[in-house]
């Protein structure tokens, strides 16, 4: 039985908190939410498309998520401007289909 009973069995030391309350920047909640329009309306109708792994969509909620949104735009145009030339990049096999590897941690070399 926990001591405090307000508290309940998985709030005790050493246990991770259920929910992690971070502030999100209303300009990270709206490219976000920007993304999220895109891929679930344009998208669909535009077909999959995208060479490399993970999808431009996965890689701008990732690149915002990580660096915030100014930073995140940048890095998502990039990648949407490099997207040609990516073939130099590792290649993997997903799901059948061969894709070419290339997170957000691969293009962020200068921010280290």
């Amino acid at each position: 039985m926990a001591r405090d009973k307000m508290k309940g069995p998985f709030s005790g030391p050493g246990k991770a908190p259920l929910t992690e309350n971070r502030p999100v920047s209303t300009l990270k909640w709206a490219g976000k939410g920007a993304i999220r329009l895109f891929s679930k309306y344009i998208s669909p109708a535009d077909g999959p498309r995208s060479p490399s792994y993970p999808t431009s969509t996965a890689y701008g909620r990732d690149a915002i998520e990580t660096h915030g949104f100014l930073v995140g735009i940048l890095l998502i145009a990039d990648r949407l401007l490099h997207e040609a030339d990516i073939h130099k990049g590792q290649k993997i096999v997903l799901h059948g289909t061969s894709r070419y590897y290339d997170p957000v941690e691969n293009n962020t070399f200068w921010w280290k």
